[in-house]
């Protein structure tokens, strides 16, 4: 599973480039908005903004800039850990009403080293019990790359090892392995999921 990660993080990239260029009226008409542009087209050249800029991108009131900062900072953390965003600030995407921006939220919480706090375990732990299943398995993935510090989630991923989706099920197993739940009921779990990988299916 880990081997996927590069390429759900590039997808991740393409799909975020789309959304904002999606968002962006033609011409744009404020700075803001030129702004906005300016970044989503220079992703992927060299001389693409730096985390530093996009983190301060993110915290703009104007929806198109934020948008194409959370493009940037997506394309960014498909390759590399994030060290300069405020966690704060995607805790507080990752609890937005808006669908899209808290699945980034979300997936860019695990991508970043200062990721690692309390506030964000619990935000991710919290999420484990949402209705949304997509947000449930998001969450999974982003405590399962923050690691040991995401130990107190343990029991909420038990949980989410028991419902009837065997893709989150067996993602919420694997992330007790990587935050380091290595208890007996971890172990027999894993065993089930590596012998019965279609048992819900």
């Amino acid at each position: 599973m880990a081997s996927s990660r590069p390429i759900l993080g590039v997808c991740c990239a393409a799909l975020a480039v789309g959304v904002c260029a999606a968002q962006i009226p033609q011409p744009a008409q404020s700075p803001e908005e030129r702004e906005a542009r300016r970044i989503l087209d220079s992703l992927s050249r060299t001389s693409s903004p730096g985390e530093a800029e996009l983190a301060e991108a993110l915290q703009s009131g104007n929806v198109h800039l934020r948008w194409a900062a959370i493009a940037g900072l997506v394309e960014l953390g498909a390759h590399a850990k994030l060290r300069q965003v405020n966690p704060a600030t995607l805790r507080e995407l990752a609890a937005s009403d808006d669908p899209l921006e808290r699945e980034y939220g979300i997936w860019l919480l695990g991508r970043t080293t200062a990721g690692k706090d309390e506030a964000t375990v619990e935000l991710l732990r919290a999420l484990l019990d949402s209705p949304d299943e997509k947000m449930r398995w998001r969450a999974a993935q982003a405590l399962g790359s923050i690691g040991k510090p995401a130990a107190g989630a343990r029991d909420a991923l038990l949980r989410a090892t028991e419902v009837e989706s065997v893709y989150l099920s067996s993602h919420a197993t694997y992330t007790l392995g990587q935050i380091g739940a290595d208890d007996e009921e971890v172990l027999r779990l894993s065993l089930i999921h590596i012998s019965e990988p279609t048992r819900h299916i």
